[in-house]
């Protein structure tokens, strides 16, 4: 049978890895939520710019359709002219 002493010792040493697992865990957990939290960021950021580069693009369109129809306008005029 173990003296008081060593069952002490045991104890304190079972606290110990007790307290160490524990540490383990929560950095570990800190690390996944972190990792986590950057994720989210990163997947933010990726909507960012492809909304961005969505209004550019809608927004080259938009200017080309102008060019059309000013070109088609001034070939119009320069029809009327012709006419008259």
């Amino acid at each position: 049978m173990p003296t008081l002493e060593e069952r002490i010792e045991r104890s304190a040493n079972i606290d110990g890895h007790c307290v160490s697992v524990l540490r383990s865990l929560t950095l570990r957990t800190q690390e996944e939520e972190k990792g986590g939290e950057e994720e989210e960021e990163k997947e933010e950021e990726e909507e960012v710019e492809k909304k961005e580069q969505e209004d550019e693009e809608e927004e080259e369109k938009e200017k080309e359709k102008e060019e059309e129809e000013e070109e088609e306008g001034e070939r119009e005029e320069g029809e009327r002219e012709r006419e008259g």
